[in-house]
């Protein structure tokens, strides 16, 4: 039996070896993976037009990062009195104007009821009696001889004149240049339409008359100020409901019109302000607004008039500066060529890779 001091030792100087073999080969390894496998990608980045919108606090008092301004309020109540629309009734016979012409050398009367016939033997008769001088012409009321929608005439035309001989009526006959047809019974029926179109109306008129007054309460160097207003309607009521057979009807209202005056170029300094700090956050950054989209809305105003919200709007160009807050390198890692570029054009702000 072998003694244990016959077994052979474990040399700690041959295992220190091999780890630090190991070890080297895998460093190795790393530096291959990173050296060989690292490639470049180069961005052509695009501009692109967003719709940029911040809040921005208007007030009457100075205060850092708020924008200057006036704030007015009025309240007005106006009475209007507005027509009606028609009954929507049509008459039981096409009627219309047509033009008697006579070029004969002597003038012409006609009574009231002549007949006039058309081609198609449409008969019409003319509703008051004229007389049509030599060489000249008159217009007249005309009237289907029979009821209903058969009888209508659309087109220009021209009518004989059945009363006269043959020879006359070569020479004197009408003709009609606008449609007959059946017309709108008179009078008037208010329809819901009605009440909404005076409603829109007179708010309308009550706004345009309070901003007038509002900018009158200027001082006269801040009259040409831009000025973005809100209008509510506190209370609105007609004189007739819909379906009254009315030809016309009241509406009043009573409407509160508040006003921000401002300075255009310190509103979109203000907006730009907050613009650029909101924008960069994102990695992008903005190159340029377009004035003439600004859209400026009153959110809120203090009850004490003394500071107002504004929703500002621009279009704006914008590009982007910090590609690293949209791209996670680590969905880039083993991907060929082909599948980075598929890979980029998900990002609208990537034109080229």
């Amino acid at each position: 039996m072998r003694s244990a001091d016959n077994y052979p030792r474990s040399n700690p100087y041959r295992r220190i070896a091999i780890s630090f073999i190991v070890a080297a080969v895998a460093v190795t390894f790393l530096i291959l993976y990173y050296t060989l496998g690292r490639a470049e990608i180069t961005l052509e980045l695009a501009t692109e037009t967003e719709v940029l919108e911040t809040n921005v606090t208007a007030t009457t008092e100075t205060a850092e990062a708020n924008l200057p301004g006036i704030i007015l309020t009025t309240e007005k109540t106006t009475t209007k009195t507005y027509r009606a629309q028609g009954t929507g009734e049509k008459e039981d016979k096409a009627s219309g104007v047509v033009t008697i012409i006579n070029n004969n050398n002597a003038s012409q009367s006609l009574i009231a009821s002549t007949r006039l016939l058309s081609p198609s033997n449409i008969l019409y008769r003319i509703s008051t009696q004229v007389t049509v001088p030599a060489g000249g012409s008159v217009e007249v009321g005309a009237v289907a001889d029979q009821a209903g929608d058969a009888s209508q005439i659309t087109e220009p035309t021209k009518f004989i004149i059945p009363g006269l001989n043959a020879s006359l009526q070569q020479r004197i006959y009408a003709e009609s240049k606008n449609p007959l047809i059946r017309q709108e019974k008179p009078g008037g029926k208010v329809l819901a339409s009605d009440i909404e179109d005076a409603r829109n109306n007179l708010k309308e008129l009550i706004t345009q008359q309070a901003l007038a007054e509002l900018r009158e309460q200027l001082p006269e160097n801040k009259r040409e100020l831009n000025v973005v207003y809100k209008t509510d309607i506190t209370k609105a009521t007609s004189s007739e409901q819909a379906d009254a057979n009315v030809s016309e009807f009241d509406f009043t209202m009573t409407a509160k019109v508040t006003a921000v005056f401002y300075q255009a170029d310190k509103l979109r300094a203000a907006a730009l302000a907050v613009l650029n700090k909101e924008t960069s956050e994102t990695g992008k950054e903005i190159l340029s607004l377009d004035e003439e989209s600004l859209a400026v809305t009153i959110t809120d105003v203090a009850i004490d008039n003394k500071s107002a919200q504004l929703k500002v709007k621009f279009l704006g160009h914008v590009s982007w500066k910090d590609v690293s807050k949209i791209i996670n390198k680590d969905n880039l890692l083993g991907r060929t060529k082909p599948e980075v570029e598929n890979y980029f054009s998900a990002f609208p702000g990537v034109k080229n890779v």
